[in-house]
């Protein structure tokens, strides 16, 4: 079996554990909020028992998850759900409209929906996970073992009951790597569109046009030396930054329409009268430092794992080549240096990976930045417990991860380093098993 095909079944297999765990967690565990109750009223007219359905697919419908149901079934009703954009819910409905209709006879409309968003969010984390896997080939030039290594750690994503319910995480996830794939192979106006997709499905999908912008521009200029080359790509860049911002545009557009036109919002007195960031601070708590309280230290114990498994990436990164970083690579402290220190010794089975083919490399820059923002944006102003969820799309994560890995493959390989790699293991696991329990409960953290 080819090492994509692996990657492809490992994905399904974890998935396949994930829901089994959770269903038989159900079973002995009682929930910990009854409002599932009321929300997944059943159907009359189906087939299965409405008792023996809710202990299925109750599982799949926590927190976040009862909005996107909500509005797959009905539209944006209240100003609230504006948090949760409209992708996940627009192809919940039309899957269960077209391809699952039929089931709509057995177990009724409502757990059908629910069926399609799980089948969505599953189906997407399977690509997803074979995506990174030719993305990551992509980017470091055929480094397969770095390649295979971090899509394992991808299926292994601590946060795997969350990729599994109905979430967009997953979904988020697959646009996320095909749009990187697409620049990774200069297709800028395709990475655009994905990527315009993904912002009506999140919205830090806008931020994935510093990528076009770093390789038309920077990366232009420190080729060729250039300012005219750096202008025509910053030309392009402006109408691929437009596209990757259409589906986020276009669903403030649609809530202005909505609450501003025969109603009057705070909001929409704004010189930019955004909906999103409005409803985000007003009904979620969202805001620089706003999380900062006594009773939400727990949040922050439960979230450090992974802030410190990102902020020793970084400072990896950082630290191999300084000049690199602090001057978005048009400089550099390493010469002539192709091959790190690490794999100098080489060993009977373990492949010798040059520099310009890992996580050290020039390509992995523009990656670390938008992990070093997203890491100061989720612990200044963000619900941070939602970290390990937030993070599941973040290819720089799951190649660190395999980087780490990869230096227990080698003769030089330090204990530390070991223990580091054992750690980060031992922590997707436990973590994402103790996450299915609580989230099928519905137990906290959200």
């Amino acid at each position: 079996m080819s090492r994509l095909l692996t990657v492809y079944a490992t994905a399904a297999s974890t998935r396949v554990l994930t829901i089994l765990l959770a269903v038989i967690s159900k079973a002995f565990v009682d929930d910990y909020d009854s409002s599932a109750e009321t929300i997944l009223l059943g159907s009359s007219t189906a087939l299965i028992p409405n008792k023996l359905l809710y202990q299925f697919f109750s599982v799949f419908v926590r927190w976040d998850a009862f909005y996107y149901l909500h509005i797959a079934e009905n539209g944006y009703v209240y100003e609230q759900e504006h948090a949760f954009f409209p992708m996940l819910p627009l192809l919940s409905r039309l899957v269960s409209d077209t391809v699952l209709s039929p089931f709509k006879y057995v177990i009724g409309d409502q757990y059908t929906l629910v069926l399609s968003g799980v089948l969505v969010s599953n189906i997407s984390f399977v690509l997803a996970a074979g995506v990174l896997y030719k993305l990551s080939n992509n980017v470091f030039h055929g480094n397969e073992t770095l390649a295979y290594l971090s899509a394992l750690a991808f299926a292994l994503s601590p946060a795997s009951m969350f990729i599994t319910s109905f979430y967009s995480e997953s979904l988020f996830a697959l646009l996320t790597f095909t749009g990187m794939l697409c620049v990774s192979r200069q297709q800028y106006i395709r990475a655009s569109v994905v990527w315009g997709i993904a912002s009506a499905t999140r919205s830090n999908a806008v931020m994935y046009a510093g990528y076009i912008v770093y390789d038309l521009v920077v990366r232009n200029y420190i080729r060729h030396r250039s300012v005219k080359n750096a202008i025509a790509g910053l030309t392009l860049a402006m109408g691929c930054t437009m596209l990757v911002c259409l589906g986020f545009i276009t669903f403030q557009v649609y809530g202005y329409h909505l609450y501003c036109i025969l109603d009057d919002r705070p909001w929409c007195q704004q010189t930019i009268p955004l909906m999103y960031p409005f409803v985000q601070k007003f009904y979620w708590g969202n805001g620089f430092l706003a999380y900062y309280e006594l009773k939400q230290i727990p949040n922050f114990l439960l979230a450090s794992p992974i802030i410190m498994i990102s902020c020793y990436g970084i400072w990896s990164y950082i630290s191999f080549d300084k000049s690199r970083f602090w001057t978005i690579g048009m400089k550099s402290d390493i010469e002539q240096l192709d091959v790190a220190p690490a794999s100098e010794e080489k060993d009977e089975g373990v492949e010798e990976v040059p520099i310009s083919s890992g996580f050290l490399s020039d390509k992995t820059l523009p990656h670390i930045y938008l992990w070093a923002i997203l890491v100061i944006i989720v612990v200044t102003s963000m619900h941070v417990q939602i970290v390990t969820r937030f993070f599941s799309c973040l290819p720089v994560l799951y190649w660190f991860i395999g980087h780490v890995w990869m230096t227990t493959l080698t003769p030089t390989a330090s204990k530390s380093q070991k223990l580091i790699a054992k750690s980060i293991l031992y922590y997707q696991i436990l973590y994402g098993l103790v996450g299915i329990v609580l989230f099928a409960s519905f137990f906290p953290p959200a």
